[in-house]
This record gives C-alpha cells, structure tokens and sequence, in this order.
C-alpha cells in the first residue's frame, strides 16, 4: 500500500456553483497528474479531521 499526503480545496459554500467548471478542472488535473481513478468532491456542509 502507498501512501500520500492529501489535499484538500476548501472554498465558500456558496460559490461552489458559480466556480463548478474551475473546480472540474482542478478535479481532472490532480486525478491525471497522480493517476487517481477518481477525485472525491463535496458540496455541502461537512465536518472533517484531518
């Protein structure tokens, strides 16, 4: 198993429809730079530790 550091994008709740295509980008970018299947992305409120 390899390990990475992560990464998160934090922005306002309320621009995240207004910056959806830059998010995708991001999104599409980071998963072809490091080879990730996929790139989780959350919309809403939510409470994280990490």
């Amino acid at each position: 198993m390899m390990r990475r550091a992560g990464r998160c994008i934090c922005y306002p709740l309320s621009r995240a429809s207004a910056s959806d295509r830059k998010i995708e980008e991001i999104r599409r970018a980071y998963e072809k730079e490091f080879g990730q299947e996929a790139v989780a992305r959350v919309d809403e409120r939510a409470r994280v530790d990490f």
